[in-house]
């Protein structure tokens, strides 16, 4: 974990909350990129992140271990999701995070391939409107 992140593009790993229809966070351990004002996240097209964000696109982020731990006193920022399976965006993530998790994230790929079978399809979550919030507003 980056040990004071100003924003959430320069931490390693991260905990996204998403939320149900009854308002209780589900945070999930995801890998990141900052592109411009964006984070960028890739997951499956079916996760259950993913519905979340088709019923509300409000998330809140804090940095985390690769294995989901995230220290008491870790920043939480809030954000808006959108999901954009277009080409140009899927093409531009995976070269982002390529660039920033080299080897490691090539060995994810290839054993997501090799266990989906190639019937993965991946699905890009944008997020914008990055903000702070005071750790009371945290859904943590």
């Amino acid at each position: 974990m980056s040990a004071n992140p100003t924003h959430p593009g320069h931490c390693e790993f991260v905990a996204l909350a998403t939320f149900r229809r009854n308002g209780d966070a589900v945070p999930t351990t995801v890998w990141l990129v900052a592109n411009g004002d964006e984070i960028l996240i890739t997951t499956g097209g079916g996760t259950g992140k993913v519905k979340r964000i088709n019923n509300n696109p409000g998330v809140q982020l804090r940095p985390s271990t690769r294995s989901g731990d995230v220290d008491t006193d870790a920043p939480t920022w809030s954000a808006t999701a959108r999901i954009d399976n277009s080409a140009p965006t899927i093409e531009t993530t995976n070269k982002l995070l390529r660039k920033k998790y080299g080897w490691q994230y090539a060995a994810m790929t290839t054993a997501q391939k090799i266990f989906s079978r190639g019937n993965r399809i991946q699905t890009i979550i944008c997020l914008s409107e990055i903000k702070p919030l005071a750790s009371s507003d945290s859904a943590s």
